[in-house]
């Protein structure tokens, strides 16, 4: 299991300290501060490979790799979603 599985393993937990630092007054902007904090952790964890081989390693043969690995991987939950899912516009990837 790499650093970042189990770093997204215990996300939550890593975001309500960030959101004590941040010292919120009204549980709407802490909702909306912890919302915007997660998604930018999963975007960067989900892509940060994505970008190391396209702009530091130049390997695009990778690059390519990753991005039929990503595209795939979407496809196959969709896939999932709407055959098991009584409303397959509840959940939008």
């Amino acid at each position: 299991m790499g650093k970042s599985q189990v770093i997204s393993l215990h996300y939550d937990r890593i975001f309500d300290v960030l959101s004590l630092l941040d010292l919120i007054r009204f549980s709407t902007t802490k909702e909306n501060s912890f919302v915007f904090k997660s998604f930018v952790f999963q975007f960067v964890n989900s892509y940060i490979t994505l970008f190391y081989y396209a702009f530091f390693k130049q390997n695009f043969s990778k690059v390519r790799e990753l991005l039929i690995s990503f595209f795939l991987t979407k496809g196959v939950t969709q896939i999932i979603l709407v055959k098991y899912c009584v409303s397959p516009g509840v959940i939008n990837l």
